[in-house]
């Protein structure tokens, strides 16, 4: 549960203002988070710094190609008309990166689509960038005859770049490739 629910908690007497939570998943000192809201009595406001996340983009669960700017000065606002006793809302966050080239190129890695946790460990067990600050790597694990459809952001195409891996019965660790002119899976 985030604090200020708790502090919220607190100063209602112990009567809770809602389940509002938030996890993350950390892969080589990059922190992906996800939030998540349900029987909220009153509306909250989210940055980063509430819930020891990284600045970068935030999506919903149900509309992934709804991204919008999270950090400091752009928060998530929870409803307590949306987030209520009837339903829930989940949320995901994931750093910004750019590279070293002319465009100062921008992606977000948004991790598997159809998976409540977008970015895990399990399936992803690593995430480097070369020297030249040009290629990110992203260890992919799979199993035999799996074919995991991952989603990145990707500037040059100003929209989110769908990418299947697939695993074979001599091949279930893939790396997931982005530079600046290309998105694939090898």
């Amino acid at each position: 549960m985030i604090d200020l629910a708790i502090s919220d908690w607190a100063l209602h007497h112990g009567v809770i203002q809602g389940e509002l939570y938030s996890t993350k998943t950390i892969i080589n000192n990059e922190i992906f988070s996800f939030i998540f809201a349900s029987s909220m009595k009153r509306n909250y406001s989210i940055v980063p710094s509430m819930i020891r996340s990284s600045n970068g983009i935030l999506w919903s669960f149900d509309n992934p190609y709804k991204i919008n700017y999270f950090d400091e000065n752009h928060s998530l606002e929870i409803s307590n008309e949306i987030c209520n006793l009837t339903s829930f809302c989940l949320w995901y966050s994931s750093p910004i990166w750019s590279f070293n080239d002319s465009l100062t190129t921008k992606y977000y890695f948004m991790g598997e689509i159809n998976k409540w946790t977008f970015i895990s460990q399990q399936r992803f067990s690593s995430l480097y960038t070369n020297v030249d600050n040009t290629q990110m790597t992203i260890v992919v694990q799979g199993v035999v005859n799996e074919i995991v459809e991952i989603l990145v952001y990707h500037s040059k195409f100003q929209s989110i770049t769908h990418v299947n891996c697939h695993f074979y019965i001599d091949h279930l660790i893939a790396q997931l490739i982005i530079n600046s002119t290309n998105v694939i899976c090898l």
